[in-house]
């Protein structure tokens, strides 16, 4: 590994031991995620993204709903070295296409296409990003105008994915611990959450 932080790292140490204990509880499905479940999907994930030139700073659109496939996505495009924009499957059609051609998408993951990541080979690995490459974009409401995006760096900004992962951020909950998601999947406090899930 060189300077650069990688997110990545932290989420294979925790896939060694022990891959089988549950990363994610899809309540509204009742079914479960283990971590080496989350690494296989995410490795589908990142061969997809790899296969159709995704890469450092592209930025992807998440359009799922609720449950343990968003954050497979999520992984899969950190793998990648990519970035994303999460959207819930609710948001309105004119606000969905406004934040795709304002991002720049390059791809829209919906559940077609995340059907199809699921039939892919695994692919190992990942790509480690640069500090000031692009991690995730999150958007305002809109409600005074046009949707406005923050974009988050890997390692440089106060919310970069890599002040989440630093040893002495405070920890929201401990290991075992069961967590409910109640905010939005777009929001930052929802990322702040994930990620104690793969650091």
């Amino acid at each position: 590994m060189n300077n650069s932080f990688c997110l990545i790292e932290h989420f294979s140490e925790n896939c060694i031991a022990p891959p089988t204990d549950t990363a994610i509880i899809d309540v509204g499905t009742d079914t479960s995620m283990t971590y080496h479940e989350l690494d296989v999907a995410s490795g589908r994930v990142y061969r997809y993204l790899t296969e159709h030139g995704i890469g450092r700073e592209d930025v992807v659109m998440i359009l799922l709903p609720r449950s343990a496939k968003p954050f497979a996505v999520i992984v899969g495009v950190w793998k990648a070295g990519a970035a994303y924009v999460l959207l819930e499957t609710n948001h309105p059609a004119e606000k969905r296409e406004f934040i795709k051609r304002d991002a720049n998408c390059k791809l829209v993951v919906d559940e077609n296409v995340f059907d199809e990541m699921m039939q892919r080979d695994i692919l190992q690995g990942y790509k480690t990003a640069d500090p000031h490459d692009l991690s995730y974009i999150v958007y305002t409401s809109g409600t005074t105008g046009n949707p406005k995006g923050v974009l988050h760096e890997y390692g440089t900004q106060f919310f970069s994915v890599k002040r989440l992962f630093e040893k002495d951020t405070k920890q929201l909950y401990a290991y075992g611990d069961r967590v409910l998601l109640a905010t939005p999947l777009s929001f930052t406090a929802t990322i702040m959450a994930f990620h104690q899930i793969v650091s």
